[in-house]
């Protein structure tokens, strides 16, 4: 089994003002397919692997074509910068993966989507209102789905995903951050929050034929650093997740080649955790 492929990218970059940068590309991506773990029925000498089918044993490669178009600005001498960009993400045969029993135990497996497409807005500034003070923001819209996605096509259990979200695609994301640097000697402190608001967002059971919903959440960090003089070292403290939100990160069943049902796994992110560090530079 050999793949091959050759990838292009293109794109323009033109100054419309001193600060101000517009920009656009074309490019192409690819991954290459693959094999799951198991036996192709016919085939001798399987040595206890499980048996299956071509569809079920290999996997075909990932294309990606992309178009993005944004602008970067610097304003008020640098007080504000500020980034925008529009995109399209053309995906063919998208490598997915879930959890299937094979010779008894649970591996994953990847299998392909036909084809998804993901349309996008991003807007992101940096503000500096006084020294040694700083607001990051950005919002993100995001219109991300299977064109094309048949699950089990030969099978009893046949679904068509077509028009349902990709995993892990909030429609909306916001972001918040501020951050004041607070000099003290020939060294600093910096006292940070960043809190992150997040849209709902799908995760997909293929065994299942189905999707799980992750409501909308919030999730906020905080920390203090003291940084040395010259920043050769820094002690840190943080808290994270000060909410304690616990969110979905991954759900599957366990399913085996027949078709059943087994067993199920779901991934949940960190809760809140809060700790000291340090560290060195060299």
């Amino acid at each position: 089994m050999s793949y091959s492929k050759i990838t292009w990218r293109g794109g323009f970059e033109f100054d419309a003002t001193p600060t101000t940068l517009v920009y656009g590309t074309v490019a192409t991506g690819y991954k290459a397919g693959g094999f799951n773990d198991g036996c192709l029925a016919g085939t001798a000498n399987c040595n206890g692997s499980a048996v299956t089918t071509p569809d079920l044993l290999y996997y075909q490669p990932e294309t990606l074509t992309s178009y993005e178009a944004g602008f970067k600005a610097r304003i008020a001498g640098n007080a504000l910068r500020l980034n925008g960009s529009v995109f399209h993400y053309d995906y063919t045969n998208l490598q997915l993966s879930q959890l299937t029993l094979v010779a008894g135990s649970p591996v994953q497996r990847t299998l392909n989507a036909g084809r998804a497409k993901v349309d996008g807005v991003e807007l992101e500034s940096v503000i500096k209102p006084a020294r040694n003070h700083q607001i990051d923001l950005s919002v993100n819209w995001l219109n991300a789905r299977y064109t094309d996605y048949l699950i089990d096509s030969a099978g009893p259990l046949t679904a068509q995903f077509a028009g349902k979200k990709l995993d892990r695609s909030p429609e909306w994301t916001l972001f918040a951050g501020y951050t004041w640097t607070i000099p003290v000697g020939d060294g600093d402190i910096q006292l940070g929050a960043r809190t992150r608001m997040s849209a709902s967002y799908m995760i997909t059971a293929p065994a299942l034929r189905a999707q799980f919903r992750q409501p909308a959440f919030t999730k906020t960090d905080l920390s203090a650093t003291y940084n040395a003089p010259g920043g050769t070292w820094y002690l840190q403290g943080f808290v994270r997740n000060i909410e304690n939100r616990l969110t979905l990160s991954s759900a599957q069943i366990v399913a085996n080649f027949g078709g059943t049902f087994d067993d199920g796994v779901a991934q949940l992110s960190d809760p809140r955790l809060y700790g000291v560090r340090a560290g060195l530079r060299f």
